[in-house]
This record gives structure tokens, sequence and C-alpha cells, in this order.
């Protein structure tokens, strides 16, 4: 091996090396503050609320005094519409149905905003990501992933609530440094073969 080879095989295995770092330094952790954790026996599932790609939950509690930051990767969540029973309907959302599902239908929405839906039955609540890009949203509803206080599944809904969310959470300061200093080793590296 000659030495132009063995000093790119150096520069990229150090370009490797400080990558690989910079992922452990940076790897995703819970927010502080963040989404609440998983602590009921009934877990959601994207079958209870049409139009969901993710859910979390269910929670212990209410959405209304919860932090929701952090919640789908997301921390700027604020309430966008509210309906405070198991139907009911307001400028922009109408919920239909009996105690434990329904319908449901959401229009006015910001196709640059992200959106989720908070499920509120018994002591418990799950949320629903929608997505963005959409101006209108709806379906069926259900509340099997929610918990009564007994943990069984499918209490008496007691509020739906839509969520807005305008900015996707913001990378770590050590990721941003991480890829800086990617680059400022492969610049070197490209100068340091150029030279030779």
């Amino acid at each position: 091996m000659n030495q132009q080879s063995r000093t790119v095989f150096k520069s990229g295995a150090l370009l490797v090396s400080a990558i690989a770092l910079t992922s452990l330094i940076s790897s995703p952790a819970r927010a502080k503050g963040g989404p609440p954790s998983f602590d009921d026996p009934v877990a959601c599932s994207t079958n209870n609320l049409s139009g969901a790609s993710n859910c979390l939950g269910s929670f212990s509690g209410n959405d209304a005094n919860s932090n929701l930051s952090g919640s789908f990767g997301i921390n700027d969540w604020q309430q966008f519409s509210k309906i405070d029973s198991n139907s009911g309907s307001n400028s922009n959302l109408s919920v239909g149905g009996g105690n434990t599902s329904g319908t449901w239908s959401l229009n006015g929405l910001n196709s640059n905003s992200d959106y989720m839906v908070a499920l509120k039955g018994g002591p418990s609540y799950s949320l629903y990501y929608l997505g963005r890009g959409e101006t209108t949203a709806g379906g069926s509803w259900n509340t099997e992933g929610l918990a009564k206080g007994n943990g069984k599944p499918s209490p008496g809904l007691s509020h739906f609530t839509v969520y807005q969310g305008n900015s996707q959470a913001v990378p770590e300061p050590t990721t941003i440094l991480g890829v800086m200093m990617a680059g400022g080793i492969g610049a070197w590296c490209k100068n340091k073969f150029n030279r030779s």
C-alpha cells in the first residue's frame, strides 16, 4: 500500500469514527418535559381514529393539563379545536356518534402545519398523529385505545381535542457540531489528498 492510499484510508477511518461518535453523543433522548410515558394497560392503535398515521398511549391523566411537547417529535402543540363531550360541533370540528365510537370531521386546516388528536375517556387519553399537508380530515373514532378505571378498554369519550403544531423539533446542538466536524474532516482529507 503506497503512502497516498494509507493517508486516504486513515482519513476515511477518522471520518467514520467522528460520525459514529456524533451519533452516540446526539442519540435521541426523551426531552425534559416531553411526552408522558406509557403507564396504562391499554395500548392505542391507528385503527382507533381514521386518518391517523401513528399513535401514543394510553396515558393516565388528561391531555388538557399534560405537557405534550415532544409528542411525535414536535415541541409546540397548541389547541386548535375541541368538543367537550362525545358529540357536538363547532366551526372546525364535528364529532358524532355514541359513547364509545362515532364519526368525526375537521376542516380549516393549514396544510403547512402538523395536527394530532387527543381522545380522552375515563382516567386516560391517547394521542393520534394526523400529519400535515391536508386541509380537511375525518372518518371514524373509537375509545378502544383508552382505559377505564378498572384497566379495561373503551370508556365513554369525555372530549375530542385537535392540536396544531407549527414546527419540527430542533436538532440537538451536538448533532449540528458533529455534522460541522465531519464536514471539516472531509475538507481536510480532500485537501490532503489533492496535495499528494
